[in-house]
């Protein structure tokens, strides 16, 4: 079948002959979220041809959190999600239409309207990478404007990163709260409160980031995975990343199950650790299945808060993750996000059974054995690929 024959096609014929097509390669089924992805990115190839690369093949998304679609246009799937701040690269534009072709720091690659981002030149781009900015660390702020008649300028979520401005280019008239001057990735210069950030560092998971000065807190994050102290002594900074991770996620109990969602106003399994664990300079994968390749993996009985369990469906394979929270209690968003008592797998219980403070709810997740439970404190490649494509750091 020639791709002339595939462009003709109605768009469910073209689908229907593009599975038979990888079938008959041996592909294999489109079944995850990501093969989906890939299959409705091949076939929006075909029957939405680029026009062409951008000649500005970089974006910066500006909007507080942009959706990542599978195909160009606002019916299809959602893929995943960035938040302000996030870098992508333009693969392309889709021809006639107001959506560009992108591909997210993590790999995740789809398509993500137009008006959502930012887009720069390789130079400004290069100026942005290198400039000082921060990241919010709450799951809710605002960004101000400083005028009295018109205060709200943009909302901001968990994870949306912000160049800093000298306070001269601003002028504020803002009671007591102490801000810190900002500009978003669209040139809007405003004010955000200095409890709600933390100076932004390309995922300090990456070794090479902590040898060329980095925080002392990475430093000592470092060094104390790497010397084997107990995170739940509450020695190193380790151990307070990983409790100001489980505490973001504590405040989104609650908040819906959304399939794609990576944001702190609703997210699925995966990104809800992503996005957690973001905030705390450490890169995951997107998917599940994806997060289980990374870290090194523990015995359930020597789980310590902060680590990620993962489940296995009836297939045997890696369909979701929690956030193991101490006392034998996990932080997951299944349905919403909720707390719920880990049962005992057969390679031994989660923690002790002490009380923790938290009541979990009265229900066990679904009677399926943690396939595996795992730290993710060493480099890994998606942290290595973010920092080096998109983020400006050299390793």
């Amino acid at each position: 079948m020639s791709v002339a024959a595939v462009i003709k096609l109605s768009p469910l014929s073209a689908v229907l002959r593009l599975k038979r097509l990888t079938a008959s390669l041996g592909l294999g089924r489109f079944t995850t979220r990501r093969g989906k992805a890939l299959m409705l990115t091949a076939l929006s190839l075909l029957m939405f041809p680029f026009a062409g690369r951008s000649a500005e093949p970089w974006a910066v998304v500006k909007v507080p959190v942009a959706n990542l679609r599978t195909a160009p246009a606002h019916s299809a799937e959602l893929a995943s999600q960035g938040v302000m701040g996030t870098p992508v690269k333009i693969l392309g534009p889709a021809a006639d239409t107001e959506w560009l072709q992108v591909e997210m720091p993590d790999g995740y690659q789809g398509f993500m309207i137009g008006n959502s981002l930012r887009q720069m030149s390789a130079d400004r781009f290069a100026e942005w990478q290198k400039a000082e900015r921060v990241i919010v660390t709450v799951n809710s702020a605002e960004m101000l404007s400083g005028d009295a008649s018109l205060p709200y300028l943009s909302p901001l979520n968990l994870g949306c990163v912000l160049e800093t401005v000298p306070d001269s280019a601003v002028q504020a008239e803002i009671s007591q709260t102490e801000l810190i001057a900002v500009m978003t990735p669209d040139g809007r210069r405003g004010f955000v409160a200095l409890a709600a950030t933390e100076p932004f560092r390309p995922f300090l998971n990456d070794p090479a980031l902590v040898s060329e000065g980095g925080s002392k807190a990475s430093r000592e994050s470092v060094e104390s995975s790497e010397s084997g102290n107990d995170i739940e002594s509450g020695n190193g900074s380790e151990s307070n990343d990983m409790q100001q991770a489980i505490l973001r996620g504590l405040s989104q109990l609650g908040q819906e199950y959304l399939w794609g969602g990576t944001s702190s106003k609703a997210s699925d399994c995966s990104g809800l650790t992503q996005t957690l664990y973001k905030s705390i300079g450490i890169a995951l994968p997107r998917d599940a299945w994806q997060q289980a390749l990374v870290g090194q993996e523990v015995e359930p009985a020597g789980a310590r808060p902060g680590d990620l369990v993962f489940f296995t469906g009836r297939s045997g394979k890696v369909n979701h993750v929690g956030l193991y929270i101490g006392d034998g209690l996990m932080l997951h968003s299944s349905g919403l996000v909720r707390i719920n008592r880990l049962k005992p797998s057969p390679r031994g219980s989660f923690g002790s059974s002490n009380e923790s403070g938290l009541k979990p709810q009265t229900f066990d997740y679904h009677p399926i054995a943690p396939a595996q439970v795992r730290r993710v404190t060493a480099p890994s490649e998606t942290g290595r690929r973010a920092n080096r494509f998109f983020f400006g750091a050299t390793n």
